[in-house]
């Protein structure tokens, strides 16, 4: 059975489309130049003809070529003075039948002033001319597909073999396990780049694998124990009477932090388990303004110590910035981007946040800042895990960018980072907005 969906489908349906389309472009072309000669040769017998009764027409004496079999004009005299004469005119209804067909219109300059006809000959020769060839482009159009649609076919499911041939050798390695590599072949054809490219794949897949292990592996060990005996602790200090109402703020803050945090570990472990499948992802609506302002309070004291500033945009100022989106891992990801616009932006500086409503279900925020002096960073790898451009006193892990990109991917987000004229920019697209 043809599957349509399929990559042979594919390729059929675009040669058979290309070729069609080409053809009909070539056959209109010569259809319509056909089309204008044969008109053109018919307007220029028609002039012909008027020409040689404009030639036989005389005004003193009077005397008017009357018309042959089929031929309707009417000739009109002016002299130099503005007086016009009709010196010949068909009856009524040929009059009529003369205005509405094709006709042609000539002058000419004679002694006593000017002659002008307007004439016409039957074309029901033509019109059947013009339908035959119709027909004939009609019948041959349709041939034209079939012919098209086999061509494809055979071509594609020709091309498309060898494909075929690695997608099942793909499909017989044992990726869980053990990540085989291809067989490459001994040619050195457009196969053998795709099954090295599926090889280089793999082994891709095989270190990302071996790196996540390694990390979730140590997060749960060095992070999990600690956060919990932390939110043991901060649990009980809120339940202590003797807790004053300010100690209580500050404790619940860094209690709603801790738990974030284990969140946070318990999904990175469930991503290393689940490698075939997709993190589990608790929608609610949430309110990106208050997000980012949560973000920037809780970073405040990094903020002041070099002396930067923020600059927050709404376009429109008046537009409801809401998400449809897990909050979690939304404000992780923003805590990692406006985190490393802090760690990275020279003082004195102004880091500038811009939330943009795109269109209807599209909103975009865009983090953007100037980058230090003496740090390159290369943006091939800046969304790789454990990137460091410059460590600066031990600062973060190189994860930041990396678990950004990584819960964008999964949050069905859209994560780009760029540099340009030493300016780092990052921009989150978001979709679904609550309405």
């Amino acid at each position: 059975m043809f599957q349509y969906k399929t990559l042979q489908a594919k390729a059929c349906i675009y040669f058979a489309s290309g070729f069609t389309l080409l053809w009909v472009i070539c056959n209109i072309v010569l259809y319509y130049e056909f089309q204008k000669t044969i008109w053109d040769n018919f307007d220029k017998q028609m002039s012909t003809q008027a020409s040689l009764i404009l030639n036989s027409t005389s005004i003193d004496p009077r005397l008017v070529p009357l018309p042959q079999s089929g031929e309707n004009f009417m000739i009109v005299y002016n002299d130099f003075y503005g007086t016009s004469d009709t010196l010949f005119v068909p009856p009524p209804e040929l009059l009529n039948k003369l205005q509405l067909e094709r006709h042609i219109h000539l002058e000419a300059e004679i002694s006593e002033g000017k002659l002008s006809i307007i004439y016409s000959i039957p074309s029901d020769g033509i019109d059947k001319s013009i339908r035959k060839i119709n027909y004939i482009f009609s019948l041959a159009f349709i041939v034209e597909i079939i012919l098209a649609v086999v061509i494809g076919y055979w071509l594609s499911r020709k091309l498309i073999r060898p494909v075929k041939n690695v997608i099942e050798l793909a499909d017989s390695t044992d990726l869980q396990n053990n990540t085989l590599l291809l067989e490459e072949p001994k040619g050195k054809d457009e196969l053998k780049d795709l099954i090295m490219s599926f090889n280089r794949m793999l082994l891709r897949i095989r270190e990302q694998s071996d790196l996540q292990k390694t990390f979730f592996a140590s997060a749960s060990h060095e992070l999990r124990t600690p956060l919990s005996i932390m939110q043991t602790r901060l649990q009980i200090l809120l339940l202590d009477d003797e807790t004053t109402a300010e100690a209580k703020k500050i404790y619940e803050e860094q209690l709603a932090d801790v738990k974030r945090m284990v969140a946070m570990v318990n999904d990175f472990l469930l991503m290393s388990e689940l490698q075939n499948g997709n993190m589990q992802v608790n929608k609610t609506e949430c309110n990106l303004s208050d997000i980012i302002t949560t973000i920037i309070a809780r970073n405040k004291e990094q903020k002041n110590n070099r002396n930067l500033n923020f600059k927050i945009s709404f376009i429109p100022s008046d537009g409801s910035f809401t998400v449809n989106a897990d909050e979690d891992k939304l404000y992780m990801i923003l805590h990692n981007l406006i985190t490393n616009s802090l760690k990275y932006s020279p003082a004195s500086s102004v880091i500038e946040i811009l939330l943009q409503e795109i269109k209807k279900n599209h909103i975009s925020i865009c983090v953007k800042n100037d980058i230090r002096e003496g740090i390159t960073p290369k943006i091939s790898m800046l969304k790789k895990s454990f990137y460091h451009s410059k460590p600066l006193k031990g600062e973060g892990s190189g994860l930041g960018l990396w678990i950004a990109n990584k819960l964008s991917e999964i949050s069905n987000f859209n994560l780009a980072v760029s540099i340009k004229d030493n300016t780092f920019e990052a921009t989150l697209h978001l979709w679904n907005n609550c309405e």
